[in-house]
């Protein structure tokens, strides 16, 4: 049996992840073997290589903004082809490459003229080679097998996103062939669901997690967020022209959803739907005559929806999260209005609330 993986789902993807372990305990508990098509390997590669790029010019901005308000460290980029090729190398250990081969390219091209899934609009040769390549191989063993791709609207059909009809006649046969979206979507096919509940508490008494948190909201403080949260936090919309902001930690607010499971080493893995506030402090630096009118500081109130891998060992009592996918970030209308959870006894009632 194997799982087929695409590009996209390994956008990003660190090998020492949760979401990345759990797939291989799983594979590894159901003797699968994770499959890559070397195009989406190419393509996954040069996307790591392209991030380690930013994440690096990133450094260096911010290095230069500090520039003589204190001691600057010493900042080195790193090589981001050697990066991305050792994180290419550490993602081979544990998976197998499917070949590119001229026939494939051949037919995807055909695909692309013709307008075949996964192909449309005369574009998707890759996707379409892709294809192809996991085809063959799935149709080469008298096994069932996975495949996981975000790219549903190429893969997909409407209403759902399921396999395109086109593409589950070419896999049509004794041995099932299964498409989902990503990899927590494997869960329930693979693994047994059982296990204690994560709590709030747990979640809230974790400093890692609240910190990476943080830098996520960070990272996304753009013009659009920053210039919402003027408004909140001084009532109405203003034209400035130089802010400051600062995240404070972050809070758990509630667990809307968690579903976990027992994988086949022991351990519980679950996957959650998160909500989480944080306040944030802004200070306007201009232009003068707003500075001078009193809008100096202020606080605004972010609301986070997250999505998390948690993953509890009953041994050890050991317990670890990691964040899955991108946060979606809303902004509180007036940041008094925002609820947190009470200090002890409703941290484990996610949906008990006190006014702050």
């Amino acid at each position: 049996m194997a799982i087929y993986l695409d590009a996209e789902v390994l956008y990003g993807l660190s090998l020492r992840s949760l979401e990345w372990s759990s797939l291989r305990a799983i594979a590894q508990g159901h003797r699968l073997e994770l499959a890559i098509p070397e195009l989406a390997l190419r393509e996954a590669t040069a996307n790591w290589r392209d991030q380690v790029t930013a994440k690096a010019a990133d450094i260096r901005r911010a290095i230069d903004r500090a520039e003589g308000f204190f001691e600057l460290p010493h900042f080195r980029a790193p090589d981001s082809q050697w990066v991305a090729d050792k994180w290419r190398t550490e993602l081979l250990s544990g998976a197998r490459v499917i070949e590119a081969t001229p026939e494939h390219a051949s037919q995807a091209l055909d695909r692309e003229l013709q307008r075949i899934a996964p192909s449309r609009d005369g574009r998707g040769a890759r996707d379409a080679a892709i294809w192809l390549a996991i085809r063959d191989d799935h149709l080469s063993r008298s096994e069932p097998g996975y495949f996981v791709s975000g790219n549903y609207k190429d893969f997909g059909e409407p209403p759902n996103g399921a396999l395109h009809s086109v593409l589950r006649a070419e896999v049509a046969g004794s041995q099932p062939f299964t498409y989902v979206h990503e990899i927590s979507a494997l869960l329930p096919l693979l693994a047994e669901v059982g296990g204690r509940a994560f709590t709030v508490r747990e979640l809230d008494s974790s400093p890692d997690l609240k910190v990476t948190m943080r830098n996520r909201l960070d990272d996304a403080m753009g013009f659009e967020l920053i210039d919402r949260l003027v408004k909140s936090a001084f009532g109405a919309p203003l034209r400035w022209s130089g802010t400051r902001t600062s995240v404070r930690e972050p809070t758990v607010w509630k667990i809307s959803h968690q579903t976990v499971y027992q994988l086949p080493a022991g351990q519980q893995v679950a996957v959650l739907r998160t909500s989480w506030v944080a306040f944030v402090d802004i200070g306007l630096s201009g232009p003068r005559q707003l500075v001078e009118a009193g809008f100096r500081e202020g606080i605004g109130a972010l609301v986070v929806e997250a999505d998390l891998w948690a993953r509890r060992d009953p041994q050890t009592s050991g317990v670890d999260f990691a964040f899955s996918g991108r946060d979606k970030i809303d902004v509180a209308v007036d940041a008094s209005d925002i609820l947190l959870p009470p200090p002890e006894s409703a941290l484990d009632r996610p949906d008990t609330f006190t006014r702050m």
